[in-house]
């Protein structure tokens, strides 16, 4: 059956205003005209004009509506929380959902046009509702207002969800300028869920190696009686630590619970609680948490092939390192200096042979190589082999020489770890200058950083042989390198290969500045030069902790950063800055404030979404103190299953806010579709408007007709 609707257009301000006061002013009029004249015709013209003059202001029309079938879009929730299992359902929330769904799919296809969705942290379209899978970290209700360019002619939209909001945009804004009206469907028990999460963790960025560290922890307790957990800290599968945390009716508790790394590098431990009676969500029931694990010293091999200057400037520079272990070798008689006197005599040591010497390579960081003829102390090839393979699994390698060492009558020319070195062996040497100051060959290389007031230009000369490599291998990295016929050739190179590091030192003469008052300058480079063999730049002594789950957009976020000294001990008295470049490009800096030790911190608030630039920079004393950036996405996935309860005063407002209405899965039944569908179904047939150029020829008729009446009857 078709409806007749009297519809009017609506009003300004101002002319609802005139519209009101046109009608009263002539009411008032009509009445005293007609109590002095009771002349019934005249008033009756009258008011026919002012009726229809409000007639042309208001512009109302006459439709004509037939039924039809809407397309509608049934949207299931497929986020973390649909996977709960109340008490009061047998099944997940999302199993829940897609049944009772699937019951009303058929009055849904006979009296409108449904399609499908499931909704995460993305809208996609599905053709079942069993499809709808609770796997998303999170669910954006703001990818509900994409819905009308999915659905040509979209009339509604039936929304099954438990409530809980993960991230994105706020929802209810945009919907409601839509004007698309949203039935929600709220699916989960109200009552109070117990449940126990690990809410927070946190740890020194920085350990040693079978050293106790702690982690500390913060348990969120709701709904459980007293009772305990067993706390454990898990690195790679293995238990690395243990504790029991117990509660009485706290529902917030913090714990320490202590734990020890079994292996170097930057390793991922996770913090788990285990479950109690009662609980149905275990997502959040661990943590994971990134430390960076370093030996409790870096172990360093030095074999040296002659006594000299770099070797004793360069062993005492490791050996005042606290954070490194020395096993040194030097040659100070080679196998053909024949001695009458029988080696079991002798004071010095005896070189180790190959199988002790390069069997131990595993227990090394890296392994320092100054004038050193390998095969003359029985390491043949499978020697070298070993080498190579020590340095393509992580270790790294230092060769120092004299630039005529690099050269086709290098011993490394032809063995298994030529093509680890940066230069080319194959190709003679070139002539360069006996004395000659080094200069940096690439900006902003941390090798060769000089603090304040320091300049390369003033550091005492090198004094070489003469001679330069030849030619850097593609991929090789120049650091130092003087002028040769007005080119810059490099003395000092850097080569990555595999997973290690090795670099090659052409001049044995560094030493020269720290006779030259160049101390620092010296310490420095031969530090951070040994400190990248290993794997750890200078720039990693300060490291950034971002919220590994993103930031909120309009909400606080701590970023935090932390830093050790050139002795591995937290970072104290140092000046840290924190770089922003938002994700418009916009740039900012803020101060970040010691908390202790060796950490900083900084609230940053992020207005937009999109992904963030944060670089810290430190200074100590005037000096560089290191540098670390990261990247921090804002207005994404955080993680929803901290809290599962259902927020069903969320869905009721947003079905309001948009004009539709909510009920729980409970009410969620035929009679409910169909008197909403019934508010939906119908298209408009025809409109016929009843202001037009007839009403302002009927005014004008009227107008005409009152003022002959009034002139044939002797009315003024």
């Amino acid at each position: 059956m078709n409806r007749l609707l009297l519809e009017a257009r609506e009003l300004s301000g101002l002319e609802a205003a005139t519209a009101v006061l046109l009608a009263a002013a002539f009411l008032i009029f009509f009445v005293q005209l007609f109590r002095r004249s009771r002349n019934l015709p005249l008033f009756a013209a009258r008011a026919a004009a002012t009726l229809l003059g409000i007639l042309l202001l208001t512009g109302p029309s006459i439709v004509l509506r037939r039924p039809a079938r809407p397309p509608v879009a049934m949207v299931l929730d497929s986020s973390a929380s649909m996977a709960v299992e109340d008490a009061d359902q047998e099944s997940s929330r999302a199993k829940a959902a897609a049944a009772a769904v699937g019951l009303r799919m058929p009055l849904l296809n006979r009296v409108a046009r449904p399609v499908l969705f499931q909704a995460g942290n993305g809208l996609h379209r599905i053709e079942d509702p069993g499809e709808a899978k609770p796997r998303d970290a999170l669910s954006d209700f703001s990818t509900l207002d994409s819905l009308s360019s999915d659905v040509p002619g979209l009339k509604g939209i039936f929304f099954i969800s438990d409530g809980r909001l993960g991230g994105g945009r706020d929802p209810l804004p945009l919907l409601a300028a839509r004007g698309i009206p949203v039935y929600a469907i709220g699916v989960g028990d109200l009552a109070v869920h117990p449940d126990l999460a690990v809410d927070f963790v946190h740890a020194s960025p920085f350990a040693f190696k079978n050293t106790e560290s702690k982690v500390a922890v913060r348990l969120r307790l709701r709904g459980l009686p007293p009772g305990n957990t067993s706390l454990t800290v898990v690195e790679g599968g293995k238990v690395v630590g243990r504790t029991t945390a117990s509660w009485n009716k706290e529902e917030v508790l913090e714990v320490s619970v202590p734990f020890l790394p079994s292996r170097t590098g930057l390793e991922t431990f996770r913090l788990a609680a285990a479950p109690v009676a009662g609980e149905n969500n275990l997502r959040n029931n661990s943590v994971s948490f990134t430390v960076d694990v370093a030996r409790d010293r870096r172990r360093i091999l030095y074999i040296c092939g002659r006594p000299g200057p770099h070797y004793a400037f360069l062993r005492q520079q490791i050996k005042s390192d606290p954070t490194c272990e020395l096993i040194s070798f030097v040659i100070l008689r080679n196998a053909e200096n024949l001695l009458t006197v029988p080696d079991r005599e002798l004071s010095l040591i005896p070189f180790p042979d190959q199988a002790k010497l390069l069997g131990g390579l595993s227990d090394f960081d890296a392994v320092l190589f100054e004038d050193f003829s390998f095969n003359r102390f029985g390491i043949g090839t499978p020697g070298m082999e070993a080498l190579r393979r020590f340095v393509e699994k992580g270790g790294g390698f230092l060769i120092a020489g004299e630039g005529s060492s690099f050269a086709p009558s290098s011993p490394y020319h032809g063995s298994p770890m030529e093509p680890l070195i940066p230069f080319f062996l194959d190709r003679p040497p070139v002539p360069a200058p006996t004395n000659f100051r080094a200069a940096p060959l690439l900006p902003d290389l941390p090798l060769t950083a000089l603090d304040e007031g320091e300049s390369w230009s003033t550091l005492p000369t090198i004094i070489g042989d003469g001679w330069f490599p030849a030619a850097l291998r593609p991929g090789a990295v120049p650091i130092l390198g003087a002028a040769v016929d007005g080119a810059a050739r490099p003395w000092a190179a850097s080569l990555r290969t595999g997973k290690g590091r090795v670099m090659a030192v052409a001049e044995l003469t560094t030493w020269r500045w720290a006779l030259g008052g160049a101390t620092g300058p010296y310490a420095r480079f031969w530090s951070r030069a040994l400190s990248w063999l290993v794997g750890g730049e200078e720039s990693s002594r300060l490291r950034l902790e971002l919220p590994p789950d993103g930031a909120a957009p309009g909400q606080e976020t701590v970023v935090r950063a932390f830093g050790r000294d050139e002795t591995g001990k937290p970072l104290s008295g140092a000046e840290i800055k924190l770089g922003i470049v938002d994700g418009d490009g916009r740039r900012r800096e803020l101060p970040m404030d010691p908390v202790g030790d060796g950490e900083y911190a900084a609230s940053v608030l992020f207005n937009a979404p999109g992904e963030i630039r944060l670089t810290a920079r430190a200074r100590r004393g005037g000096r560089s103190a290191g540098e670390t950036t990261g990247l921090l996405q804002v207005g994404r996935s955080w993680d929803e299953s901290r809290d599962v309860s259902p927020d069903f005063a969320f869905l009721s407002e947003m079905s309001r806010s948009s004009g539709g209405r909510f009920t729980p899965l409970s009410g969620f039944n035929d009679a409910w579709v169909s008197k909403n569908l019934e508010e939906i179904s119908w298209e408009t047939d025809r409109r016929i408007p009843l202001a037009g150029p007839w009403t302002i020829v009927l005014l004008l008729g009227l107008l005409l007709a009152e003022w002959t009446f009034r002139r044939w009857r002797g009315h003024p």
